[in-house]
């Protein structure tokens, strides 16, 4: 896997006006204003007021980042957003790949065939939150309270932002976690899931992977290391890989004892920290 972060160097500026700030994400556009002179303390006096009109705008991040044929060449190719806030279009070279809604979650987006050797623009065009909600209230409207911007419950946005009877009215929008390009070869992890199997004097533990296979008719190994906070191999494992496996670490020529892979949640007790290598 290879990884290029493109969290740094983001121009963030109004639809209505060309003025560029730059900022590394992640950034909203109440901070990056406020921390560039443009508007007042947003949590002093009145000045949510001043803050809301312009959070009723919309606003782009715009960057440009360099692609290796080595990236492009590999077997699949990623664009993750970990977290964007909330309502926006995402254009890649001026292609645009979706509309996204949800600040909650992680988008990942296929872009072998759209990145090219070279220099690459991305633009994120955010809309209002304020609008957007007062949008969803007007498909399907309900009981509203003025502590709140209308609408706010049906807007994958963490509803505190929008108003509260102890908060102000201010949902911000920006990206809120890590951007990237994520390039795999052979196969990419979907999900791992580990359970422990507790007996008398050991543990048995199982692992439950599931794979997207990327090179068809390729081999492919996996090898799975339980390493100590010492830095020990306490058991490892090698074997090939399918679509979707589950793979348990049977003891034969020695016992995982509990001291070495058990955690122990309560205060008082010594917590054994383990790191799992896949």
């Amino acid at each position: 896997m290879e990884k290029i972060n493109l969290n740094e160097n983001w121009c963030i500026c109004c639809t209505d006006d060309a003025k560029c700030f730059y900022s590394d994400v992640p950034a909203t556009v109440a901070n990056t204003l406020y921390e560039n002179g443009e508007i007042e303390d947003p949590y002093y006096g009145e000045n949510e007021w001043k803050t809301y009109d312009v959070l009723k705008k919309d606003y782009e991040f715009t960057n440009t980042f360099s692609v290796s044929n080595k990236v492009i060449s590999s077997d699949k190719v990623l664009l993750r957003f970990e977290g964007l806030d909330t309502a926006a279009d995402i254009y890649l070279n001026d292609q645009h790949l979706a509309f996204v809604n949800d600040m909650n979650r992680t988008y990942e987006f296929d872009v072998k065939d759209i990145l090219k050797e070279g220099e690459n623009s991305i633009r994120i065009l955010f809309h209002s939150n304020i609008e957007y909600a007062l949008e969803q209230h007007r498909k399907e409207p309900y009981y509203t309270t003025s502590d709140t911007v209308d609408g706010f419950s049906l807007v994958r946005k963490a509803h505190c932002t929008y108003g509260w009877d102890w908060g102000p009215k201010l949902p911000d929008m920006g990206i809120w976690r890590p951007v990237s390009i994520v390039a795999y070869n052979l196969a990419k992890f979907e999900d791992v899931y580990v359970r422990q199997h507790h007996h008398e004097g050991n543990v048995e533990v199982q692992f439950d992977v599931a794979f997207e296979r990327l090179a068809n008719g390729k081999e492919t190994e996996l090898e799975i290391s339980i390493v100590s906070p010492e830095g020990n191999c306490i058991e490892q494992k090698y074997c090939g890989i399918k679509t979707k496996d589950s793979y348990t670490i049977q003891k034969t020529d020695r016992i995982v004892r509990e001291s070495e892979l058990q955690l122990y949640p309560c205060v008082g007790r010594r917590i054994f920290l383990r790191r799992l290598f896949l």
